[in-house]
């Protein structure tokens, strides 16, 4: 049973009819209820006894408690794996190659997103792995139809958010985010104008917006996001350059364009993303990865160096 946000659903049983006065019914009920990337199982007996109503014996247990595979200890700091595992890792870079806190959980095969933004007012592409003034292993969504900068970002799947900063790009204030996927992926948003009230309470201790300076600060202690969960309701540069960013990192080990001695030297600036960028158009659900090759592209076109 499939029941999207604001919608209702109700289970119905029938017992059979009871003979004897001294006869119990009862049922078993196991209900399993998936929200994002978490399960939670809810275990119920129901007894009818002659001409008594239906009473509950047994209640939902607790949710298991998730482990901490880190010192800091925050209420959110532990959530469900890709494939079902508890899991509070979070991946981060040392310089020189990249590391979870933890014993990572498995990807799940295939490793699927959801889309982070409405498809049906995305108006051109922009795509990862390319030089655009530098080197830059990230794309976008463009949304050149809309009147405004309203646009909703959702997080694409169960994810920490580890970094962040806050900066100017004109008199616009721009967001950008890092998050951390226990499983071993990384990604990052950037241009987010508006953030959620959730992400604006984690992010009010930021530093104070300069123009041109987007260096980042480690949020402590990082916060989880549910898939789908909103990140920001605006984007872009206004009033006009309507746009966000978006990259995808598979930090397991570094993508197949590392091997060329020619672009490790000439990126090697690049080296904490772009060694480890991957084509995100493959990761998302449906036709959308193919909607994505298929629209109008900014003046470097379709040329990628993750995406065939």
């Amino acid at each position: 049973m499939l029941v999207r946000p604001g919608e209702k659903a109700k289970l119905h049983w029938h017992l059979e009819s009871i003979d004897s006065a001294n006869t119990n019914q009862s049922v078993a009920i196991d209900l399993t209820v998936t929200r994002g990337v978490r399960a939670e199982t809810i275990t119920l007996t129901l007894v009818r006894d002659s001409g008594q109503p239906d009473t509950v014996v047994a209640t939902a247990p607790e949710p298991t408690q998730e482990p901490d595979y880190s010192q800091q200890s925050a209420s959110n700091d532990g959530h469900t794996g890709t494939e079902g595992t508890t899991s509070g890792v979070r991946w981060s870079f040392n310089g020189t190659a990249w590391s979870p806190n933890g014993t990572p959980p498995s990807c799940a095969e295939p490793f699927v997103l959801q889309t982070p933004v409405d498809m049906n007012i995305v108006t051109s592409a922009l795509w990862p792995g390319q030089v655009r003034g530098a080197y830059v292993a990230h794309g976008g969504f463009r949304f050149d139809a809309n009147v405004d900068n309203s646009v909703t970002v959702l997080a694409p799947i169960g994810s920490h958010l580890v970094q962040a900063s806050r900066y100017l790009q004109g008199d616009d204030v721009q967001y950008l985010l890092f998050f951390s996927v226990p499983c071993g992926f990384f990604y990052r948003f950037d241009h987010v104008r508006v953030v959620s009230p959730t992400l604006a309470d984690a992010l009010k201790d930021l530093p104070a917006a300069i123009a041109g300076d987007s260096r980042t600060t480690v949020i402590n202690p990082p916060l989880w996001l549910e898939q789908g969960e909103i990140v920001g309701t605006s984007v872009g540069v206004a009033p006009s350059n309507i746009f966000v960013d978006f990259g995808l990192y598979d930090v397991r080990t570094p993508n197949n364009v590392t091997p060329n001695p020619a672009w490790a030297d000439l990126y090697a600036g690049d080296k904490e993303f772009g060694h480890y960028g991957v084509c995100f158009f493959d990761y998302l659900p449906g036709n959308d990865g193919e909607k994505m090759r298929s629209l109008p592209t900014g003046v470097e076109g379709k040329t990628s160096d993750y995406c065939q």
